[in-house]
């Protein structure tokens, strides 16, 4: 009598580790932000970058080690379980959540629709970024899937919309345009930090790598590093390019398409702003498709944990299942899309609720029972720090709303 074993797990190495890592990283974040940098900060924006690339490097170093230690389904949720029991694992798994939903409602889809009005010249760029937004919600609730083709299509697509925006405007750069180079003072550099953050979200997806990696506990920790190090430098000079060719006078709105800006400062090099703006155009679709299944998984899963029998109850009785996970998400998501988004109080929301979500998880290393390391305390650190700003930035956002 024989019996049927089941194929050993395929383990990948160093290098397409490093690469998974940096597509998890190289969403549509950053191309939301140069604009709110710019007017927040102006060219010293650049030490608000440099920091925040730090600072996520250790945050990842510490998440990676938790989810090494701990891997159980949930992520956030076990992860905050293991040191703060139940209700606080279920806050920081919600937090994260609603961080990406507003993210995803509150400033992709704007994203999104801008550059598609780019592209089509038809509607409105609100109405667009509406219509993509059912649209992925609507794929997601039928279980269309991107393939991984699809995916490497979508992250070479992100990369030329970056490289090609990032040559050009070094082509036009003017070095009159660092000057003042920090008109909002340390204020400002230090206010940018929750906004470029953005950029950088999406890191924490690698450490789950954990089982299909060769030598773990050593090559994903590698991959993080030199992951976080590519994206960051790219991002780094796409952002930094954008502040040397274009004056801040010329962002006269926050949701500003940066072709449009580039638009009319480019001697040459103009008929390649329609192929970015399809590009990106399309790394925001893939990208807003991945989180929304990512969210709804997530959800789904912490609704499993949840103590409540009704809504175990629920998911017994099929009422609750991953599909309708994804209109959970979705609807909200779609709520956050207003026609008139304030950026000014997005943006800290979004940093505060991951953040806060990020602490709360890399707390669980400073249990007894874990070996303590200079590295979880520099992320603890550097994190609160970006949560403050993050703060600061809601605070200030909210009493202008009175």
């Amino acid at each position: 009598m024989s019996t049927k074993q089941s194929a050993p797990i395929q383990k990948i190495g160093l290098f397409t580790a490093t690469i998974i890592s940096m597509n998890c990283m190289m969403g549509s974040g950053i191309f939301v932000t140069p604009v709110e940098l710019s007017t927040m900060a102006g060219p010293a924006a650049i030490l608000s970058m440099l920091f925040v690339v730090v600072a996520v490097w250790f945050m990842a170093m510490s998440i990676a080690r938790v989810a090494s230690i701990i891997a159980a389904e949930g992520s956030f949720y076990a992860y905050v379980k293991s040191w703060a029991g139940h209700t606080i694992g279920v806050i920081a798994a919600s937090l994260y959540v609603l961080g990406l939903v507003i993210a995803m409602g509150g400033l992709l889809g704007h994203v999104a629709g801008a550059y598609a009005y780019k592209v089509l010249h038809i509607g409105t760029p609100w109405g667009l970024g509406l219509t993509i937004l059912l649209l992925l919600t609507f794929l997601n609730l039928l279980g269309v899937v991107i393939s991984k083709a699809i995916q490497y299509v979508i992250i070479t697509l992100t990369v030329l919309a970056l490289l090609s925006t990032t040559i050009i405007c070094f082509f036009h750069a003017d070095i009159n345009n660092l000057f003042p180079f920090a008109p909002h003072g340390a204020w400002g550099i230090f206010q940018a930090m929750q906004v470029f953050i953005l950029g950088l979200f999406g890191f924490e997806a690698a450490a789950s790598l954990f089982p299909i990696v060769e030598n773990a506990s050593k090559n994903i920790p590698k991959a993080l590093a030199y992951a976080i190090s590519a994206v960051g430098v790219l991002y780094i000079l796409f952002v930094f390019s954008i502040i040397l060719a274009v004056p801040t006078h010329i962002f006269t709105t926050s949701d500003m398409p940066i072709t449009e800006a580039l638009g009319q400062v480019l001697r040459y090099g103009s008929w390649i702003l329609p192929f970015i703006n399809i590009a990106i155009v399309t790394a925001v679709s893939g990208v807003l498709h991945s989180m929304i299944w990512s969210s709804s998984s997530l959800t789904f899963s912490l609704l499993k944990n949840l103590k409540s029998p009704w809504v175990k109850n629920l998911i017994k009785n099929k009422v609750i299942t991953p599909r309708i996970s994804v209109l959970i998400v979705g609807i909200p998501i779609i709520l956050c899309h207003l026609p008139k988004p304030n950026f000014g109080l997005i943006f800290p929301l979004v940093a505060a609720s991951i953040v806060t979500a990020y602490i709360l998880a890399m707390w669980s290393l400073l249990s007894t029972k874990y070996n303590k390391s200079v590295i979880t305390y520099i992320g603890l650190l550097t994190a609160f720090i970006i949560l403050l700003s993050a703060l600061g930035g809601a605070y200030i956002a909210i009493t202008r709303l009175f």
